[in-house]
C-alpha cells in the first residue's frame, strides 16, 4: 500500500558564483549571511562567492514544479544556511505585500 501523502520531489542546485546562483540566494537569505560566505581568490571565479544553493520543490500532478520544500546553501559539502517551506512562504509572502504596497491601487486600471 502506498502512502497518499507522499509527494516526489525535484532537487536542483547552482554555484553560488553564478549570476543565477547568487540571485537566487540573496532573495530568499539576508545579505550579511551571504556576505559572510568565503569567496573565491583566484581564477575565473575571483571575487565571487563559494559554494552551492540547493533547492527543493514538490512535483506537481502535471509533473511541473511546485511549492518549495526546502532551499540550503551549501559549502564543501557542509549546510551553511537553510530555509524550510514556512520561512520560504513567509519571505514569499512579505515580498508580495511589499511588491504590492510600492504599487499604489487603482494604477494600473488608469491610462494616461
Amino acid at each position: 500500500m502506498t502512502d497518499e501523502t507522499a509527494t516526489e520531489t525535484i532537487t536542483r542546485k547552482a554555484p553560488l558564483a553564478s549570476d543565477f546562483g547568487r540571485d537566487m540566494a540573496r532573495r530568499y537569505f539576508p545579505a550579511e549571511k551571504i556576505n559572510e560566505l568565503p569567496y573565491y581568490e583566484r581564477g575565473p571565479n575571483a571575487g565571487r562567492q563559494k559554494g552551492w544553493i540547493t533547492w527543493t520543490r514538490e512535483k506537481r500532478a502535471d509533473g511541473l514544479p511546485g511549492r518549495y520544500v526546502s532551499i540550503k546553501i551549501e559549502i564543501y559539502y557542509n549546510v551553511y544556511l537553510e530555509l524550510d517551506a514556512d520561512e520560504i512562504a513567509a519571505i514569499q509572502a512579505a515580498a508580495q505585500e511589499s511588491e504590492n504596497a510600492a504599487t499604489p491601487d487603482g494604477e494600473k486600471d488608469q491610462k494616461a
